[in-house]
């Protein structure tokens, strides 16, 4: 089994290396097809979806948070995809993620894991987790006081 990178992603999504989308292209459909299992890391998940929102040029796509999780869901869904190192919690961290453009996807994952009862807050002083059902932020310089 390999693992896949950002770019092999990103090929496939946006095919704008028209030679690198195409071999992204022929991954993605093995995969899809059954004949090979690929490993996704969240890391790669990350990468994958600040490239795709960014709107810093000729280094992002621009895209909403939500069309980011719509392109991303088919390849990570896939049966032959195995994503580490929890690939039901990187799905739920990827809905977190569309629902707000405020969020990135590390946050996201925070909230899933807290959310599916892993941990039972965050620490941060990040405020934005405030707004985000079931993410119970806690924040050390109001608990130490």
């Amino acid at each position: 089994m390999r693992l896949i990178d950002t770019n092999i992603i990103l090929r496939y999504i946006a095919g704008d290396v028209p030679n690198q989308a195409k071999a992204a292209y022929t991954v993605i459909q093995n995969i899809a097809r059954g004949k090979e299992q690929a490993i996704i890391l969240h890391n790669v998940i990350h990468e994958t979806c600040y490239a795709l929102t960014s709107s810093t040029p000729g280094q992002g796509y621009n895209l909403t948070h939500r069309d980011a999780r719509d392109r991303l869901l088919p390849i990570l869904t896939l049966d032959g995809i195995q994503i580490i190192p929890d690939k039901k919690l990187a799905l739920q961290a990827l809905d977190i993620f569309a629902q707000g453009e405020k969020i990135d996807f590390t946050d996201a994952l925070l909230v899933a894991y807290v959310r599916n009862g892993t941990a039972d807050g965050i620490y941060t002083f990040d405020r934005r987790y405030d707004r985000i059902a079931g993410a119970h932020r806690i924040d050390p310089g109001e608990e130490a006081e």
